[in-house]
This record gives structure tokens, sequence and C-alpha cells, in this order.
């Protein structure tokens, strides 16, 4: 581990990090192939935030990840 002190943007990614809200559901800690190119998924997930609300899409992907 660095000796850096934690900055603003690490900081960031600590918030942004469900592993600290949840316990994560271990199907996600298998190799698996992508589905979906990480461009599609942000393009279609920013429309449903925009239709549901980020609240709600947030909840959401926390459930998804508890429970797959």
């Amino acid at each position: 581990m660095d000796d850096e002190p934690i900055n603003e943007n690490d900081v960031k990614k600590i918030f942004a990090n469900p592993f600290y809200a949840i316990t994560v559901s271990k199907v996600f800690t298998d190799e698996h192939e992508q589905s979906i190119s990480e461009e599609d998924w942000v393009k279609v997930n920013a429309k449903l935030i925009t239709e549901i609300g980020a609240e709600e899409w947030l909840h959401r992907l926390l459930e998804v990840l508890k429970n797959s």
C-alpha cells in the first residue's frame, strides 16, 4: 500500500463503490463473458436514470448486486 494521502478522487471512488454499502452476490465474482459493451450499458442506464430518477435507479442497482 502506498503512503500517499487520500485525495478527493479516492473519496469519490469509495462513495461510488457499492461494496461499502452491501454484501455483493458471489455471482459477480465469477468470470463471465460480457453480454453488452460498457459503452452501451452506460447509454442504456443513463436513459433509465432519466426516466425513473437516480435514487430509484440506485436502489434497483443495489438490489441486483445483492440478489443475483
